[in-house]
């Protein structure tokens, strides 16, 4: 969920299309229904295990952190042209980073509790 999101704000960066980037289809989108878009990015990604996740996770982390390293504050500041609202890119990167992940701590933490090797 969390790298899935993070690949969203990459593709967008690089001029990709986020949807397809993260697997959800158009008119799921077009609902910005969040607990909609997540059952969708659940299902095309719940067989897969553990050390599988962690690894698109921590891939997709290394990219995230290279991209954002190399963008200047102008980038930063540009509004995502996407966006009806005009967001910047910068609050995607806080979004989709280190405030995604305190949303989520809680529920990660049951999960790595929960989870014999």
């Amino acid at each position: 969920h969390l790298a899935v999101w993070q690949e969203g704000v990459l593709a967008m960066f690089e001029g990709r299309s986020r949807i397809d980037a993260m697997g959800v289809p158009q008119p799921v989108w077009d609902t910005r229904d969040f607990d909609q878009i997540n059952a969708v990015i659940f299902q095309n990604h719940r067989d897969k295990s553990i050390d599988e996740v962690l690894q698109i996770l921590h891939a997709t982390q290394d990219r995230f952190a290279a991209k954002v390293a190399s963008m200047s504050e102008a980038d930063y500041q540009r509004p995502n042209p996407d966006s009806p609202a005009g967001t910047r890119m910068i609050q995607y990167i806080i979004s989709d980073s280190y405030e995604h992940y305190a949303d989520h701590i809680r529920w990660m933490q049951a999960i790595v509790a929960n989870h014999t090797p």
